[in-house]
């Protein structure tokens, strides 16, 4: 069936098809490039996070860096990395509440 405005019509051959699901972060485009910046928890006032870069669905390992922010008395910071500026508004070692004030530069 083909679907137009919701009225259906009949194709003349059948179309022979198969299902299948997948989720958007199955699929990776060949020469796709992608980057992660990945919250990992705050101790004894220092934030940590993971930065990861992915070629083609694998990770680069010489493109993984962890890195560490000090949180002031007050509990928030400002992050900065590869042009990136982030606003922490409180974090916890399982959760941050956070602005990006600017995007990272690739």
């Amino acid at each position: 069936m083909f679907s137009t405005r919701e009225k259906y019509f009949e194709l003349s051959n059948k179309v022979p098809y198969e299902t299948k699901v997948t989720s958007t972060s199955d699929v990776e485009l060949k020469g796709a490039f992608r980057s992660d910046f990945i919250y990992q928890g705050l101790a004894k006032g220092v934030l940590k996070f993971s930065y990861r870069e992915f070629q083609d669905g694998i990770a680069r390992p010489a493109f993984t860096q962890d890195l560490t922010y000090d949180i002031e008395p007050d509990g928030t910071a400002t992050i900065g990395f590869k042009g990136m500026r982030i606003k922490v508004l409180k974090a916890s070692n399982q959760s941050i509440t956070y602005m990006v004030e600017k995007g990272m530069n690739l």
